[in-house]
């Protein structure tokens, strides 16, 4: 079984456990990728800083990346790029880089789908992108895995546009994966970044974004806590009325 490195206070925990789907940027469930049980762990990169270019039109974090793990195999988990606060009208991502501290990764078994709320139909028809290791997006410094889209929309090129989310396996032939593995900082300090097309009122503006800073999904044994030291919070508050 996997030993994770998180160590959270349980203040930490508790804030988690109140934002994971309000100030979290979204992340699919298991079930959305067709597999059963809950994540054990995981770490959210929300892309909301713009490096250089054009800022897209949507809502900050516009394009997240996300590693999550139900702990069922030491050297696999998935990674889903989430557009979901992206303009759903044109914008879309190219390119997607972040680094790892593990290597030898493979990706697998491809899936997608809409992120709920931006009002799109989940069609699953996003082309899994081209992966490049320990390349640059310019004018940033390398990252150790670089993704890259399809940047057409027709009959066989399905880019990754506004409310969209693609997942993939990610695989190592031996040792150890987990979402802390991800938590790397690239040349620039900064653990990830999207190339983001498509911006503006014509559709003709890019920019790159970035992230310095990253959210843990919390475990189903976070939420008990929480909901623990809520009740005991609140049992002292009754308390002192009394008084």
């Amino acid at each position: 079984m996997k030993k994770y490195t998180f160590a959270p206070t349980a203040m930490a925990l508790a804030l988690c456990a109140v934002s994971a789907y309000g100030g979290t940027p979204w992340y699919p469930s298991p079930s959305d990728l067709g597999l059963s049980g809950s994540w054990s762990s995981g770490v959210i990169l929300g892309l909301d800083y713009l490096w250089t270019g054009d800022t897209p039109t949507g809502t900050s974090p516009y394009v997240s990346v996300e590693f999550l793990d139900q702990n069922t195999s030491d050297n696999s988990l998935w990674m889903v790029v989430s557009a979901g606060g992206l303009d759903t009208t044109s914008e879309f991502v190219s390119d997607v880089g972040f680094n790892s501290s593990v290597s030898g990764l493979s990706f697998s078994n491809p899936k997608a789908g809409s992120v709920p709320g931006t009002g799109l139909t989940p069609d699953g028809a996003v082309n899994a992108p081209s992966v490049a290791f320990n390349a640059a997006l310019p004018p940033l410094s390398d990252f150790s895995v670089l993704l890259s889209f399809d940047t057409a929309n027709n009959a066989t090129h399905h880019r990754l546009q506004g409310g969209e989310w693609f997942a993939e396996q990610i695989t190592i032939s031996s040792g150890t994966i987990m979402p802390a593995s991800f938590l790397v900082k690239n040349g620039d300090g900064v653990y990830g970044a999207a190339h983001v097309q498509g911006i503006g009122p014509s559709a003709n503006k890019s920019g790159k974004i970035t992230t310095d800073t990253f959210t843990e999904v919390p475990e189903p044994s976070h939420f008990a806590l929480a909901a623990g030291l809520g009740l005991l919070g609140f049992t002292i508050w009754r308390r002192s009325l009394r008084r």
